[in-house]
């Protein structure tokens, strides 16, 4: 996840920031659409759009990654990145790491804490940042490899592997690293033939090609017609189709609500799940269901709203350099 809110506006690139804040709502709302409880059906077409949206930040960090490229230096960058990705990820783990150890003691406190840590096994989301964090440790070997013309084609391996293989269940960040790794490679790809991306986005005949194919294969996926593989197409689609979208935003509100949430997304990311659960307790305890689709669907809003708010609150008390080390905005 490379944070662009401290990027110049020279080096920042309009559609993909917003694209970004576009991909937190996905993100959020990914985490309380649940697979059990009521309304089943409905769910299941909600989350065949939601479920492992990850991938939307991974094509976002590859073509970020290629985007700022010219000014690799190996030893500056990967200390920037311990800095600004695993220093808020320690801060913000600490909390639920805490209460896990207490309310769950283990025989060996400092093993399963540094088990949480390096797993992301901890709290939902937390799992892609130990493989965000794995797939930059390997940014040397890809600044060497990507020179030579076999890198592009290599996408074709990198991309199948990633779309025709199971997402790994457990939290493996070898396995993950290894599936996840087409997403990203896919994004450094895009980035390095941008003026061809945005000369296709520019055509109507993209926006139609891409929604036609994109809403054939949901309703065929929905009606159970296309295998498991087909989903995660489906994802890749869709992120073409948004980014295409972002690329001609042109109200001057939509872009200041999708910059706000680009700027607050790490720290949205940082902070949503533990909102969720908070409220959920709050729900249960008041005999309410927080599985219900009403909920879910309803709460959102609010989650979004309560996650900005928090980022904006620990960025004026502590400033924003400081905001940075804590929760990575």
């Amino acid at each position: 996840m490379e944070n662009i809110e401290f990027m110049s506006s020279k080096e920042r690139i309009q559609y993909i920031h917003l694209f970004r804040g576009v991909a937190i709502l996905f993100i959020v709302m990914s985490h309380l659409i649940w697979s059990t409880g009521d309304h089943p059906e409905i769910k299941r077409s909600i989350r065949l759009i939601l479920s492992n949206s990850t991938i939307f930040f991974l094509i976002i960090s590859g073509f970020l990654f290629e985007h700022l490229s010219n000014n690799y230096k190996p030893i500056p960058y990967l200390i920037k990145k311990i800095k600004y990705i695993l220093l808020p990820y320690f801060f913000c783990s600490i909390p639920i790491i805490a209460f896990k150890l207490f309310r769950f003691p283990e025989p060996n406190l400092f093993t399963q804490t540094l088990y949480y840590l390096i797993t992301g096994t901890h709290i939902g989301p937390y799992w892609y940042i130990p493989v965000i964090f794995a797939i930059f440790l390997t940014s040397p070997i890809i600044i060497f490899i990507k020179q030579f013309k076999a890198f592009q084609y290599l996408l074709i391996i990198t991309i199948a592997y990633s779309i025709l293989t199971k997402r790994p269940e457990s939290y493996n960040v070898l396995k993950n690293l290894i599936y996840y790794f087409g997403f990203f490679h896919l994004g450094i790809i895009l980035a390095m033939h941008r003026q061809k991306v945005e000369t296709w986005f520019s055509h109507k005949r993209f926006t139609i090609t891409a929604t036609t194919i994109w809403t054939t294969t949901y309703i065929l996926l929905n009606n159970n017609t296309l295998p498991p593989p087909f989903k995660t197409l489906l994802l890749v689609i869709l992120a073409g189709i948004i980014m295409n979208a972002c690329y001609h935003i042109k109200s001057p509100k939509l872009i200041d609500i999708f910059n706000l949430l680009a700027n607050y997304s790490f720290g949205i990311y940082f902070l949503h799940q533990y909102i969720i659960n908070l409220l959920a307790i709050l729900v249960v305890r008041l005999g309410g269901d927080y599985r219900s689709l009403t909920y879910s669907l309803a709460i959102f809003p609010l989650v979004v709203c309560l996650s900005v708010l928090g980022v904006y609150f620990i960025k004026i008390t502590v400033g924003s350099s400081k905001s940075r080390l804590l929760i990575g905005s």
